[in-house]
């Protein structure tokens, strides 16, 4: 009986638009990764890099996937300021993503910035993701 008053009590919480956040938020997220993933032809096609380097390179890009769980803890530890908890590390990966990929197509040759502005564009949909979850 506890459980069924738990659940209601949670039901009274979510409201429709929630839904709406969802669907729109992974299809964005969809072609984000999808675009993330598409980094080894990138490496490849425009700036020359071998293809076994471009995919240990493509593996320091994804760094942000790999430890995500640290963006819940920190976003759960850390609010900013009086803003909350959720909403400024969803508008801060945003930032990391305007960033992240209007710098990324301006490099004609490879340099450890590539990796570095990889790593900002994931690290942008990684951040949105886990707290986005956690947000609704």
């Amino acid at each position: 009986m506890n459980l069924e008053k738990k659940f209601n009590a949670e039901r009274k919480h979510w409201k429709e638009w929630y839904l709406v956040i969802q669907g729109v938020f992974y299809f964005v997220q969809g072609g984000a990764f999808a675009a993330i993933m598409m980094m080894v032809v990138f490496l490849q096609d425009q700036l020359g890099v071998e293809s076994t380097k471009a995919i240990g390179y493509q593996s320091l890009i994804l760094l942000p996937w790999y430890i995500k769980i640290v963006f819940g803890f920190v976003s759960d530890k850390y609010p900013i300021k009086n803003l909350g908890k959720r909403h400024p590390y969803i508008f801060l990966a945003g930032i990391f993503g305007l960033i992240g990929w209007f710098t990324l197509a301006n490099f004609t040759v490879f340099s450890g910035w590539v990796i570095v502005t990889g790593i900002l564009t994931a690290g942008s949909v990684a951040i949105a993701d886990t707290v986005l979850i956690v947000w609704v």
